[in-house]
């Protein structure tokens, strides 16, 4: 029923909407669509509501993590550039070096060296076992 024809069903004059049993049903069963109406747009609500709730936290945690990403970012800053450019550093925040900024300057260079023993010493086990493998050719061969 279109949202016009419900409107003039329930805003009826009581004296009309009772004048009669069909009268009587007519109201009756537009009244209880509307409420079944209200119930879903309800549990709509609630589900839109928990739905939003959820994206407020997501966006929290992702705002927190490229904060972090960012304080990160200014202190390879600091690595990488030695402040003797004309326009100086883009930086995040606009402070100054700190202890949290020196902290993550010192894992970041850490990590790299880590990859890089971690690297030489795949590339070294892999030009040994090459090495071992061309020598047991030449073995078979003779």
């Amino acid at each position: 029923m279109s949202d016009t024809m419900l409107n003039a069903v329930i805003r009826m004059p009581y004296d009309m909407a009772m004048a009669s049993e069909l009268s009587r049903l007519q109201f009756y069963d537009r009244a209880q669509s509307l409420l079944d109406a209200r119930a879903a747009d309800k549990a709509r609500i609630a589900e839109l509501e928990i739905k939003i709730n959820r994206l407020k936290r997501e966006l929290t945690n992702q705002n927190h993590a490229l904060r972090q990403r960012n304080i990160a970012l200014d202190a390879l800053h600091y690595v990488w550039c030695s402040g003797g450019c004309q326009t100086g550093m883009h930086r995040f925040d606009g402070g100054s070096l700190t202890e949290g900024v020196l902290l993550q300057a010192e894992s970041a260079v850490k990590r790299m060296r880590t990859w890089f023993d971690n690297k030489r010493c795949r590339d070294s086990n892999h030009e040994q076992r090459m090495a071992a493998l061309a020598q047991q050719g030449k073995e078979n061969e003779s």
